[in-house]
């Protein structure tokens, strides 16, 4: 049974959603047992128009996937830090939510969580967190910044795709997986400092991004997949470290603007690809001192307008 009301009391949690009563035998057993809930059920309030704001009992330690998803008219979430678990999409589509703070045991961000959350403009993310799941904030268009805690390690596929209005995020310095178009289409982001506990930039992770002037790439880095960088239209320079032995098909395609490219190890093992849009009569390498003639003679690089060595 649903209400189009605002469930802004405990007792109004359990009136919700009679899957959530079931151990309940009479009206009056469900409010003596209120405090009993553990749990918001899958699905449970998923597209209740009416439903404006949301205070859980501080007994709930679950919420299940797709629990408030389509809720439209949801403004106003609290949550008590007895939640350590919550389900896939579980905000999704919460498209008048503008801002929430997560509960400090939450490890995880589940896939979709906030998924299409266009009002969303500011998050309180909780210290312990480890992981952002795949697409967890794709599409949240008023997302103008975020701190995200020392402790991910992890962001997922698309968490952040078409986050058009994020400009500001710092990564963590134990951040050892970006994701297949993690920050895609992120227009207005326009700096990024990879941390050195990455090893590889996954496929479309920063395609998009035209308002990125700045890439600081880290001496861990092994791999630039595929079109990670592609359409960067305003980034002019990128400095490739030694430790990158592949530059994929079409990483940097149509970032019009590129004009340097530094690569810093002294023979030319890292290999760009051929499969690129970029215009090689507009692009110098820059390489270390006594290095011009080895990147001439190589193929991937002879290509280019001029190889100098790096002042």
């Amino acid at each position: 049974m649903r209400r189009n009301t605002s469930l802004s009391t405990a007792f109004a949690v359990a009136s919700f959603a009679v899957s959530i009563l079931a151990g309940c035998t009479s009206k009056q057993d469900q409010i003596e047992t209120i405090y009993c809930i553990t749990e918001i059920k899958e699905d449970a309030y998923k597209d209740s128009t009416g439903l404006v704001s949301i205070k859980l009992p501080n007994t709930v330690t679950d919420i299940g996937a797709s629990a408030f998803e389509g809720c439209n008219h949801l403004t106003t979430v609290k949550l008590p830090n007895s939640v350590t678990s919550i389900g896939e999409a579980a905000f999704a589509g919460c498209i008048r939510l503008k801002s929430l703070k997560l509960p400090n045991d939450v490890t995880r961000l589940s896939k979709k969580i906030f998924w299409d959350c266009t009002s969303l403009a500011s998050i309180d993310l909780p210290d312990h967190l480890a992981e952002i799941g795949e697409d967890a904030f794709n599409g949240c268009t008023s997302l103008t910044s975020i701190n995200l805690p020392n402790g991910v390690t992890e962001i997922g596929d698309f968490a952040f795709n078409g986050c058009t209005s994020l400009s500001s995020i710092k990564l963590p310095d134990g951040l050892t997986t970006i994701g297949w178009g993690a920050f895609n289409d992120c227009s207005s982001l326009t700096s990024i400092k990879i941390p050195n506990s990455v090893t590889k930039i996954g496929g479309f992770a920063f395609s998009g991004c035209s308002g990125l002037t700045s890439i600081e790439l880290p001496d861990s880095l092994a791999e630039i997949d595929l079109k990670a960088f592609e359409g960067c239209t305003a980034l002019t320079s990128i400095r490739i470290p030694s430790t990158v032995n592949r530059v994929r098909d079409n990483a940097f395609d149509d970032c019009i603007s590129l004009t340097e490219i530094h690569l810093e190890h002294p023979q030319p093992d890292t290999i760009l690809s051929d499969r690129t849009s970029l215009d090689p009569s507009k692009i110098t390498i820059f390489v270390p001192r006594g290095s011009e003639e080895s990147y001439r003679r190589n193929p991937s690089f002879s290509r280019f307008k001029e190889i100098k060595t790096e002042k």
